[in-house]
């Protein structure tokens, strides 16, 4: 039983006063103007030489938070693969299971690079 709250998360910039991460909730925020509540936030510094490293950390940071929930998903999905037993239907159905849960693993680790 999880105790987070749970995914999909995403990032939300509120420029160099910090970012945020946000999940689904169900209900409206006016701040916000959608149904997402902040979850997390992070520090981002404002966009300089003196800071750039700092800033693109920062950056990585959010992305790898806000994929955690999937990436999580994920290695659940992959440490309990279909069990490979009954008729041929039955395995097809499997493979085409462990080939979803690898699609899936791929794409929280994109997100988690921050290229989605």
């Amino acid at each position: 039983n999880n105790k987070w709250t749970p995914g999909p998360w995403r990032k939300r910039s509120s420029g160099s006063l910090g970012n945020a991460i946000e999940a689904h909730s169900g209900k409206r925020d006016a701040e916000l103007g959608d149904d997402y509540r902040i979850v997390a936030t992070y520090q981002s510094f404002a966009a300089s030489n003196k800071h750039a490293v700092e800033e693109e950390n920062g950056t990585a940071n959010g992305n790898l938070i806000a994929a955690a929930p999937d990436l999580y998903e994920a290695l659940i999905r992959l440490m309990n693969p279909p069990i490979f037993a009954g008729p041929v239907g039955s395995i097809e159905a499997a493979h085409k299971k462990t080939k979803e849960d690898r699609a899936f693993a791929v794409a929280a680790i994109a997100k988690a690079r921050g290229e989605v």
